[in-house]
């Protein structure tokens, strides 16, 4: 059994009232409160310890497309002199969508835009904040801070 104001593993606990709720403490912790009942020994199966929990403080840096894409498409699929419904066909898309996408009537999903790079060989997609981070003095790309963060993030919503 575990006292639950210190953690301490005991052998036998109190109820004590403790600024109002009862708890299981060991003989030390019972001085924090008025003794309700001691508990009597209970031995409980040894447990797991838990897992520490990992927190993710990576930054989500999104996707999102490029502002003249479906002018990109069009060109580097003539490059490659590549038809509407040959490149329609290499996404497994219809032809209609990639009509639509250079038209710049419909906005590609990212999954789709990334297909659409693999076989045109071209860049559709930029991570959100990418080229507003600055640049070091050496011209080397400085790692990002929190504050280039809540810049990006600022910029965006303005």
């Amino acid at each position: 059994m575990e006292c639950e104001l210190c953690g301490r593993s005991m052998i036998e606990g109190r109820k004590v009232k403790v600024e109002g709720s009862i708890v299981t403490v060991c003989d030390q912790c019972s001085e924090y409160g008025e003794v309700v009942k001691p508990v009597p020994v209970i031995l409980d199966k040894p447990r797991k310890p838990e897992k520490k929990r990992r927190y993710d403080f990576s930054l989500n840096i999104q996707e999102e497309l490029i502002e003249d894409y479906g002018i990109e498409v069009k060109k580097a699929r003539e490059r490659k002199n590549m038809k509407q419904e040959e490149l329609a066909k290499k996404i497994n898309e219809p032809a209609s969508m990639v009509k639509k996408i250079e038209s710049g009537k419909m906005k590609p999903s990212i999954k789709i835009a990334k297909r659409v790079e693999g076989i045109l060989g071209i860049k559709l997609i930029e991570k959100i904040g990418e080229k507003e981070i600055d640049k070091s003095d050496s011209g080397e790309r400085k790692e990002i801070t929190l504050g280039d963060v809540i810049t990006i993030r600022k910029k965006k919503r303005g």
